[in-house]
């Protein structure tokens, strides 16, 4: 549409009229919506939203530009965030150092840039996955078998190790091998051990042991065996470092920290009844205190997970720790019961596996956390 008139001149009939049905039409605006916004923010979380509108004319034209300002809580832009964003992608994740270079190669200086990019990479899926730390939780209280001063094998734990092979017959052709495992059983309180040479490790002995409570199993166990050397030699190890006085699980069990030799004199059978129990009695009693004041004490140190941390929750994205491939081939999985410990804090939880649907328990520190609800 062209004119000759003037800009304060009246306008033509023609113009007037569509001048008009434009102005009209302007009522409706308030009807007009943008379903979808180029926007990954919450307007909630914006402390700062501004338009800016600016509009210039000439001869022949009319413009006119409005754009918005929004910042977060923080006072981060969001084009600046956009623009992070952009070239750290354009970067293939190398980590803050590319990015920024990328940004001032391509002609933008972005105050405070260092402050901008150190969030995005901390939130950034494909650098969790990348350089993303192994969770952690703040180690757990000991539980009260382990600071108790209990009779030895009333609380144990129970593992096992081999298998070896050993020879269990001759033959004309040579010799017959067999397997043999270990049960290996752990006083909590004494840290004395108990080994049981075992035949097979069969899903029948799972069973069992896993039927009765730990110290039930080692007292059938136990009934039948015979002394080892190994025994000997492990439970009669300083459980507290070395000085003056010595402190052995065997200490407690046998009554003596070496081997003594046999006192000089004769015998009989009233000094055994008028004297031994308050032997061994003594000799439990100096155990036990030594145990209280040198021991007990060793067992507060927390050499690592010193740190709380938020607990993982149902929903959240994390990748499973997998030693037998790279860590570029991870499962990706999602937790579905979070396990808390009697302090509430999670340090297991179940995951379902996104590649076949199966449900696994697992601790924290084999997960790298990649989406928080």
């Amino acid at each position: 549409m062209t004119s000759t008139n003037n800009w304060d001149e009246p306008l033509p009939e023609l113009m007037r009229d569509k001048w008009e049905h434009w102005k009209d039409s302007l009522q409706g605006l308030h009807h007009l919506s943008i379903p979808r916004s180029y926007a990954t923010f919450s307007w909630k979380d914006m402390s700062q939203r501004e338009v800016y509108v600016y509009c210039d004319a000439s001869e022949k034209a009319i413009a006119v530009v409005a754009f918005l300002k929004a910042a977060d809580l923080e006072g981060n832009n969001h084009i600046s965030i956009l623009l992070n964003r952009h070239y750290h992608s354009e970067v293939k994740h190398q980590g803050r150092h590319f990015t920024a270079g990328a940004l001032r190669y391509a002609g933008f200086w972005i105050v405070g840039e260092k402050r901008l990019i150190s969030p995005l990479l901390h939130k950034c899926v494909i650098c969790r996955k990348l350089r993303g730390k192994q969770e952690q939780q703040l180690m757990s209280d000991l539980p009260a078998d382990r600071l108790s001063p209990i009779p030895p094998f009333s609380s144990v734990g129970i593992d096992t190790f081999g298998p070896w092979s050993i020879v269990t017959r001759k033959t004309r052709g040579g010799q017959a091998n067999s397997k043999r495992w270990a049960l290996l059983f752990t006083c909590l309180s004494t840290r004395a051990i108990h080994i049981k040479v075992i035949e097979e490790l069969s899903y029948s002995l799972t069973l069992f042991v896993d039927s009765l409570p730990y110290a039930e199993v080692f007292r059938k166990f136990a009934q039948t065996d015979e002394p080892i050397l190994v025994w000997a030699v492990v439970n009669g190890r300083p459980i507290v470092p070395v000085s003056s006085e010595i402190l052995s699980p065997a200490m407690l069990l046998i009554q003596k920290a070496g081997c003594y030799p046999a006192p000089i004199g004769t015998f009989d059978t009233m000094d055994l009844y008028k004297a031994q129990w308050k032997r061994v009695q003594y000799l439990a009693d100096i155990f036990w205190h030594r145990w209280n004041k040198k021991y007990l004490q060793t067992l507060q140190t927390r050499r690592k997970w010193t740190d709380s941390s938020p607990n993982v929750k149902q929903g959240d994205i994390v990748l499973i720790k997998d030693k037998n491939v790279s860590k570029n081939e991870w499962p990706t999985g999602i937790i579905v019961n979070p396990l808390p410990g009697h302090d509430e804090r999670v340090r297991n939880a179940e995951v379902r596996v996104a590649r076949n649907g199966s449900t696994y328990t697992r601790p924290i520190s084999e997960m790298v956390l990649l989406v928080r609800v």
